[in-house]
């Protein structure tokens, strides 16, 4: 028969495999969710961005780009790399986003560009 001392060390043991056990499958839980965000975040991207002029060899920088909304209410903050000029790349907009259906209501022009 099992005295109580020796029941103790068992029952601890167990808690304890058990519980490193969990923290193991939990890591993998949150690495699969962090790849899940990824993806969405690029479908999003290119699902509401497909038809968006962006100057030539330009790169949307997807971990930096933030788009919200639903339904015809959607707005965001799009980060993107080119090789043009912030007065440049303000004048690529200006000449390209009507046309390809966007409309440009204001913009500021500091180290950032911001479209509104």
């Amino acid at each position: 028969m099992l005295n109580l001392s020796k029941l103790t060390k068992i029952l601890i043991s167990f808690f304890l495999v058990v519980s490193i056990s969990s923290c193991g499958s939990m890591m993998k839980d949150r690495d699969r969710w962090t790849d899940r965000g990824k993806i969405d975040t690029k479908l999003i991207i290119d699902y509401l961005l497909a038809d968006m002029p962006l100057p030539p060899d330009s790169d949307i920088l997807e971990e930096k780009t933030v788009i919200q909304g639903s339904g015809q209410g959607w707005s965001g903050k799009m980060t993107f790399i080119s090789p043009l000029s912030p007065a440049e790349t303000m004048i690529f907009f200006y000449e390209n986003v009507a046309p390809a259906g966007w409309d440009l209501i204001s913009s500021t022009i500091s180290e950032q560009i911001i479209l509104v």
